[in-house]
């Protein structure tokens, strides 16, 4: 897996600087300092989708072990900036957010079951907000850029598959499939987390109100997300309509997101950029400057987050050596 996502590294950062040295690097940095403190502004911004994204996790667990919303922030922006910054895969941040979350107290099948509703509802939501995108492209007579289609597609066949292995009770089956090669008794242990794992599950997707109030948190964060296109371009010189910012961000993630095998979709998000960019009349110096103010501020929010997270492993690593 080390080895595979090194492979998709490598052609990622090909293709992005491909992408630039094709564009200029000049007209690229000449947009950028167009921008200005207007960065700061996009950076700052992301935190009002993310607090959304805490909540609607933090609605998934069951009242005796939610944690505070500054804590599940704290978590969501930890496991964000691991998915975004670090060269794995996107499902890392995932774990990263679990183990958090056991530090925290919440029992380790209910952190592992709300992750993985949460990534559901994510996907499921990501869908509706790309669908609309389609819609809105439609709707403004845009053409050219019927490829990006295939990102909702692949999405909703990626939810499809992992709904029905939860349903099927995945993480008992492949626990127990894993201990027909091992000895011992330590997979016992293991076998009886995954089967309290799968319980968790069939209980969060029992309580129904949970649900539909943490897809409409995420639903309202994808909108939210949307400022951080109309900003940026805003700062650009270059302004949009609401609609036209709302198409660029739902068809870019959902190609981002298709992508996801390839860390933090490094290439992939700034050919997506430049496509949607020529429809709307965007030259591809803007749409690259663009995507360099998403990656400027995944590293202005990420990093500190990167940190805080080795200060709370260096805590942990502190307690448990006294």
């Amino acid at each position: 897996m080390k080895l595979l996502s090194a492979v998709f590294l490598a052609g990622g950062v090909a293709l992005f600087a491909w992408l630039i040295a094709r564009q200029g690097i000049g007209g690229v940095l000449e947009a950028l300092e167009i921008a200005g403190w207007g960065v700061a502004v996009v950076a700052l911004w992301h935190f009002v989708p993310l607090a959304l994204d805490a909540a609607a996790w933090r609605r998934l667990i069951a009242r005796e072990h939610r944690p505070p919303l500054a804590a599940a922030v704290r978590m969501r922006w930890i496991g964000e900036s691991v998915n975004g910054l670090l060269p794995a895969a996107q499902v890392v941040g995932e774990l990263v957010r679990v183990r958090l979350s056991m530090l925290y107290g919440i029992p380790g099948a209910v952190a592992g079951a709300t992750m993985t509703v949460d990534m559901t509802i994510g996907v499921f939501s990501q869908v509706i907000f790309t669908l609309l995108g389609l819609m809105v492209l439609y709707a403004l007579g845009v053409g050219g850029v019927a490829a990006l289609a295939v990102g909702p597609l692949v999405l909703a066949a990626f939810l499809i598959v992992f709904l029905a292995l939860q349903n099927a009770g995945m993480f008992g089956r492949a626990a127990k499939l894993i201990s027909r090669s091992a000895f011992g008794n330590g997979w016992i242990k293991i076998i009886a987390g995954a089967d309290a794992v799968d319980a968790e599950l069939k209980g969060i997707y029992g309580r129904r109100r949970a649900l539909v109030e943490s897809l409409g948190w995420r639903i309202l964060s994808w909108f939210t997300g949307t400022g951080e296109i109309w900003l940026g371009l805003h700062f650009l010189g270059h302004p949009v309509s609401i609609m036209e910012a709302l198409m660029m961000e739902s068809l870019t993630q959902a190609v981002r997101s298709a992508a996801f095998i390839v860390p933090g979709g490094l290439g992939i998000q700034e050919g997506g950029f430049i496509l949607i960019g020529n429809a709307l009349g965007i030259s591809p110096e803007l749409s690259l400057a663009l995507s360099l103010i998403k990656r400027v501020r995944e590293l202005a929010v990420g990093l500190p987050a990167l940190v805080l997270w080795k200060v709370i492993e260096g805590r942990r690593l502190l307690r448990t050596s006294t």
